[in-house]
């Protein structure tokens, strides 16, 4: 009775690497293509510049590991072509989404973008606020650096004052072309309600697709304040990186005219 206990384990396990283990033609295509190339040359540039008291970088786990888990639900960003939008974005954006908070005077925004290709050097965006008041010219402005490795660019303006503005993410992918990506919401003045709605959200899961929009409608109709990304941003604990953009991307339309604060938990 034992040998067939034993077989079994063993065909388990044979079967449970392998599905683990892309296919011939996925590990071809991780091998060849451009940004993975570009994360690459990063983890090794900033290996040799790092001194040997700090930890070695890994810029392309979160690349390597996502294409394991599923090619085709990373088409949104891997197949993107250089200077070109999100594969399948409604409004042709390059931008996947902003997080932003605006309190006591201070504006904060954190622009999230997918991985960009080795030719999209320009690594710089801005974004301009204007007030929406009736005949208002008045205008604030602020620039970052965009982060590899986690896309993202940080924007802060101090001394704002208290009102309501509408405003404009720009990223120029590449001015000599004309090749110019412009992200819009509205940034409400700061709340004073008594009870201002809350809407608390976390635990997504890694789910079975990407679309959320059920979830947005259904956040957007309680007309909340103030949203709260907490506990579990995302289950992608091999690719936290990729989860927390594909994350943002999926929550776009809820989180570009609402404030919103992510508190991270044990796994992003």
């Amino acid at each position: 009775m034992a040998r067939p206990a034993v077989f079994l384990v063993c065909w388990a396990s044979f079967l449970f690497i392998w599905l683990r283990h892309p296919s011939v033609e996925a590990r071809n295509q991780i091998r060849s293509h451009p940004i993975r190339e570009l994360l690459q040359r990063k983890t090794i540039e900033d290996n040799e510049a790092s001194c040997e008291h700090q930890p070695m970088v890994r810029a392309n786990d979160w690349m390597t590991n996502t294409i394991k888990l599923d090619l085709k639900r990373h088409g949104w960003f891997y197949n993107r072509e250089p200077f070109q939008p999100i594969v399948g974005d409604e409004q042709g954006n390059l931008i996947a989404g902003v997080l932003f908070t605006n309190s006591k005077e201070v504006f904060k925004m954190t622009v999230i973008f997918p991985p960009l290709h080795p030719e999209e050097e320009s690594r710089e965006c801005k974004v301009i606020l204007k007030s929406s008041s009736t005949n208002s010219t008045t205008s604030f402005e602020a620039s970052g650096t965009i982060t590899e490795d986690t896309w993202h660019c940080s924007l802060r303006i101090d001394a704002l004052p208290s009102d309501e503005y509408n405003y404009s993410v720009i990223y120029e992918a590449n001015p000599e072309l004309g090749i110019i990506y412009t992200y819009e919401g509205k940034i409400p003045a700061p709340n004073k309600k008594e009870y201002p709605r809350i809407a608390a959200m976390g635990c997504f899961g890694p789910g079975t697709t990407i679309d959320k929009s059920d979830l947005v409608a259904a956040t957007l109709k309680q007309q909340p304040d103030l949203l709260v990304f907490q506990g579990d941003q995302t289950y992608f604990h091999h690719a936290l990186a990729y989860g927390f953009i594909e994350l943002i991307y999926a929550l776009n339309e809820l989180t570009r005219s609402i404030p919103t604060i992510v508190q991270v938990s044990m796994h992003v």
